[in-house]
């Protein structure tokens, strides 16, 4: 039966996948029923198709996008060219750190319409410039397994989930959305509106960190898509930033805030840059650039 099969989909986008690649072959070979690995790459720099090209013709289909689609259309297209019932969504820069990942998924292949998160760890041997990334990770989404089910739209991420690829297909991800961010809080919620629950599992994957400067870029990024999702009426009610920037509008003191984060944040920037890591700084510092965005 084709519930007992399972497609393995991981969007590529300027990165090696092979180390993953392999570790995923390795777990597959241990296993009596069929799997499928289905990549895309989306718009990669050449240097790494170039490097990727090693697995091509080993995956059972690999994908090449003329252009980068997003973060949320590649991973419809990668279910669109699956042929078996369950999907394992696993991002690129992933790390496998058990022998059990592929089985334990495995295990959760019941047949009932849901979807199976089993969390995200990081490695405690940050270098200097990653402590922010580092310890975000740590305080914001290595959350126990015990908070994790207390919560469970608000504590998932896209990065490693199992799902029955017809509950996919009500909640498929939100394709106009481009741009890096918030696109898990939207499918998330979607998943909430459609009455289908979500079950946390103890079955992590690693998650690379990156630096300071990259980090902070990719939150001005988030925030930014986010503004786009409130401005068009299409966004995740349960993010904590929307509800705190309601409660200021109500108030009418969002534009203070917006004028403030203008003067200061250019000081709060420097010092998360710097490695002064405290996550209130990193707070304060998106809610006054959604402020701007959402006066903008």
């Amino acid at each position: 039966m084709k519930n007992d099969m399972l497609s393995i989909c991981i969007p590529i986008y300027n990165y090696d996948i092979r180390q993953l690649f392999y570790s995923l072959i390795k777990q597959k070979s241990t296993l009596t029923i069929p799997i499928e690995i289905v990549l895309a790459d989306d718009g990669s720099d050449s240097s790494y198709k170039a490097i990727n090209e090693e697995i091509a013709s080993l995956a059972d289909v690999y994908l090449k996008m003329d252009k980068n689609v997003g973060r949320a259309k590649i991973r419809n297209v990668l279910s669109d060219n699956t042929q078996y019932d369950y999907l394992l969504f696993m991002d690129c820069d992933s790390v496998i750190v058990s022998n059990t990942f592929l089985s334990d998924y495995v295990a959760q292949m019941d047949g009932k319409e849901k979807i199976v998160y089993g969390g995200v760890c990081y490695s405690d041997n940050a270098s200097w410039n990653e402590k922010l990334r580092y310890l975000y990770g740590l305080k914001r989404e290595c959350r126990s397994l015990e908070f994790r089910n207390a919560h469970p739209y608000q504590t998932f991420l896209s990065g490693n989930f199992l799902i029955y690829k017809k509950v996919f297909e009500k909640v498929r991800f939100d394709e106009t959305l481009i741009a890096y961010g918030y696109e898990d809080a939207l499918f998330s919620w979607a998943v909430y509106q459609n009455g289908i629950p979500i079950r946390h599992i103890n079955n992590p994957l690693g998650n690379r960190l990156v630096s300071n400067k990259c980090f902070l870029k990719q939150c001005s990024t988030a925030v930014r898509n986010l503004s786009y999702m409130v401005n068009n009426g299409n966004f995740p009610q349960n993010v904590r930033l929307v509800k705190i920037y309601n409660k200021m509008k109500s108030l009418q003191i969002a534009n203070l805030c917006a004028y403030i984060g203008y003067v200061i944040n250019p000081l709060i920037y420097a010092l998360l840059y710097l490695n002064v890591p405290f996550l209130s700084l990193l707070d304060a510092y998106k809610l006054n650039l959604f402020c701007r965005y959402m006066k903008s």
